[in-house]
């Protein structure tokens, strides 16, 4: 269940110069030849070097302004659901534990959170950095391969939960996680969607509950895809914490 996504851009910077071309005339005057300028043995008169342009080090800090809740729905909930919280740095860590054993975080440099809650409709992102690549790769890799170990889960005697990984084209790395449900061996239309994307120092946390998990062919594809579609705005926004920037 690949799930195509459109990679970063990149801006590339070209730096383009102008050669100057002079033409020498000529002249019956001997005194005129004498005093011809040889383009061959004549020294260049200029020697200055642009100055090497550096690049910044990429943010460790999330702004304040970060589009976390792009793409998500701008309505109040309905009467009784709290519908957004946040963003904000107060709210809990997410809890990735699909058999009850959470990944390995390493200690993020930043964290930013936002929550939406509606009828059947329950969302949450997180946005973490840290002080290197390599950190946020290694914190990929814990979350990918928590889900990994854990293809199955029964919640009690009644419900079982299966978590399908798939890896996906988002950002410099990303997976996908599809979670179905059946409740006394049968289907129920419960789905949950969760992405993990890196770019740079950085790693993202999508997670969707609601329905769509059981119906025709296609369906749990298309409400995956779906919820990575929703985030295309964070991911870009993520290039911010890219090694080569935005």
């Amino acid at each position: 269940m690949p799930l195509p996504g459109p990679p970063r851009r990149l801006v590339a910077v070209v730096a383009a110069s102008a050669l100057a071309l002079a033409g020498c005339g000529g002249s019956d005057d001997p005194a005129d030849e004498s005093s011809a300028v040889d383009p061959v043995t004549t020294p260049a008169t200029s020697s200055a070097e642009p100055a090497p342009s550096t690049r910044p080090a990429p943010s460790r800090v999330i702004p304040d302004d970060f589009p976390l809740t792009a793409g998500w729905p701008r309505r109040p909930g309905e009467p009784g659901q709290p519908g957004l919280t946040g963003p904000n740095r107060t709210l809990p860590a997410l809890d990735l534990a699909p058999c009850d054993v959470p990944a390995a975080d390493p200690e993020p440099a930043d964290r930013l959170r936002a929550d939406w809650a509606d009828i059947e409709d329950f969302r949450s992102r997180q946005l973490t950095s840290y002080p290197t690549v390599a950190a946020a790769s290694t914190a990929l890799d814990a979350l990918v391969a928590t889900y990994r170990s854990c293809p199955e889960h029964a919640s009690n005697p009644q419900s079982t939960t299966t978590y399908a990984l798939d890896r996906t084209s988002y950002g410099d790395e990303s997976w996908a996680v599809a979670a179905t449900e059946t409740y006394d061996g049968y289907p129920t239309t419960y789905l949950g969607a969760w992405h993990f994307v890196r770019v740079g120092l950085a790693v993202l946390v999508t997670a969707d509950h609601g329905e769509g998990g059981a119906g025709p062919p296609g369906t749990l594809e298309r409400n995956v895809h779906r919820s990575a579609a929703e985030a295309e705005a964070v991911i870009a926004a993520m290039c911010t914490f890219a090694v080569d920037g935005c």
